[in-house]
């Protein structure tokens, strides 16, 4: 093949790769998200797919695929046609899972970021009928009662339990872990004083903090929450290392031609930078995140080295169900 034939192959193959990118989507695409629907990751999803279905013209449509930590809609999305349909839409806690659980149906590398969308302060929840009104009360009573203090969290492995393990290191205490499957239970277990605390999302603890049937301590963020501006900062509250940042983001199977990633990145991000969306997720105490695939990529890198530290201190194991 001489020299022309190979530029002309190279133009077509470039004008090929560019047209399969515009090309998409021509139907519905499906974006799963591990968690239940309420939760903060769902709700920050369905704010920005809505969006997305508009710009795209055609139907985005979010799946609760629920069970073991996020571990069985991740392996869904790991496993689907890699063909820009499916789309995963997971959290924080995607980090953490491979350090956990001994076997997995997937690897991570079988997953490919897209561009996180939104970054959601963890509020540290309690009941008010336990009367401790600060986290170094809570610390305090913990460490006078280190036989019975337990937590709620959304299922092993998850954000919201990782959160509290790094918490508990930090603030040199222990506590038994109750999983449940959603923030839905979480609220109502932790409400009630059955469990004594949990982190969960503003976005699926707002209105019961509120109404104050629930009292939240602090927020894990670096600042503090434009919702909740009353409420200190994790560091704020005398406990700077427990800082944790609850990231929601895309992933695609990883075999997703690029052009279709960069395409899905490019109409993510710009419906993350309308007014409304950014408002309503203002309105949750969520605010949009901006990376590009590559970036991103290395985000989970950092998120994944700092998770494994925290399970390995820790020693948490977990098993699929």
């Amino acid at each position: 093949m001489n020299g022309r034939v190979i530029a002309v192959a190279i133009a077509f193959a470039g004008i090929a790769s560019n047209a399969l990118g515009q090309g998409w989507p021509s139907r519905p695409i499906r974006v799963v998200v591990p968690f239940p629907a309420g939760s903060g990751s769902d709700i920050a999803t369905r704010v920005v797919m809505e969006q997305l279905s508009k710009q795209l013209g055609q139907p985005v449509l979010v799946e609760n695929r629920v069970g073991a930590g996020g571990t069985l809609g991740n392996n869904q999305v790991a496993k689907a046609t890699p063909d820009g349909y499916t789309v995963l839409s997971t959290s924080s806690g995607y980090t953490s899972i491979p350090f956990i659980y001994k076997t997995l149906p997937y690897s991570n590398s079988e997953l490919a970021p897209v561009t996180p969308l939104a970054n959601q302060p963890l509020a540290l929840i309690i009941a008010p009928s336990k009367n401790l009104a600060t986290v170094a009360a809570l610390v305090a009573s913990a460490k006078a009662n280190r036989d019975k203090v337990n937590f709620a969290s959304g299922g092993i492995g998850s954000a919201t339990h990782i959160a509290v393990e790094k918490f508990l290191l930090v603030a040199g205490i222990g506590g038994t872990h109750i999983p449940f499957k959603g923030a839905a239970e979480v609220l109502t277990e932790v409400g009630t004083g059955r469990v004594d605390f949990a982190f969960i999302p503003i976005l699926s603890s707002l209105s019961t903090i509120r109404d104050k049937k629930l009292l939240a301590l602090a927020v894990s963020a670096s600042e503090r929450s434009s919702i909740l501006p009353e409420v200190p900062t994790i560091r704020e509250a005398g406990f700077p290392d427990a800082l944790y940042n609850f990231w929601v983001g895309l992933l695609v199977p990883a075999k997703t031609p690029k052009e279709i990633i960069a395409r899905l990145h490019e109409e993510t991000t710009k419906a993350l930078k309308e007014p409304d969306v950014a408002a309503r997720l203002a309105r949750s105490g969520a605010e949009p995140m901006f990376m590009n695939p590559q970036q991103f990529e290395a985000y989970l890198a950092q998120e994944i080295a700092a998770d494994e530290k925290i399970v390995k201190a820790a020693g948490l194991t977990g098993t699929q169900n």
